[in-house]
């Protein structure tokens, strides 16, 4: 189990390595290059995760298997969504209020996903 995800972070961690380096080519001229940032905030993600460090492994009830718990990403996501929600708010004109509430629910959700990651049943 563990070498199959040591092998997709890897794997992951080299798509976003590219996508980081042509969106910082692409993007050089821009003010804020947004895809650039999200995609080396990811980048660093992955390669936290492939290190090994910041894991927490937790018990699942059903089976008593032990299961990696990346909870980096959840930062990551965090930053790297409500960066994303930011833009695409910004260029389809939604009003300053109710970005702030895309923005709040945004982080809500990854939160929940991070408590989420660790409990089991409901």
């Amino acid at each position: 189990m563990i070498e199959s995800i040591s092998i997709m972070v890897g794997i992951g961690a080299a798509v976003f390595g590219i996508s980081t380096l042509y969106f910082a080519w692409v993007g050089r001229h821009k003010l804020l290059n947004s895809a650039f940032l999200v995609s080396a905030v990811t980048l660093v993600s992955y390669l936290v995760m492939m290190s090994g460090n910041y894991v927490v492994m937790v018990s699942q009830e059903v089976g008593g298997v032990q299961e990696p718990i990346f909870w980096t990403r959840w930062i990551a996501y965090a930053f790297s969504c409500s960066l994303l929600m930011y833009v695409i708010a910004t260029r389809a004109k939604v009003e300053n209020h109710t970005r702030t509430m895309i923005l709040a629910l945004n982080i809500l959700v990854m939160l929940t996903g991070a408590c989420a990651s660790v409990m089991d049943g409901w």
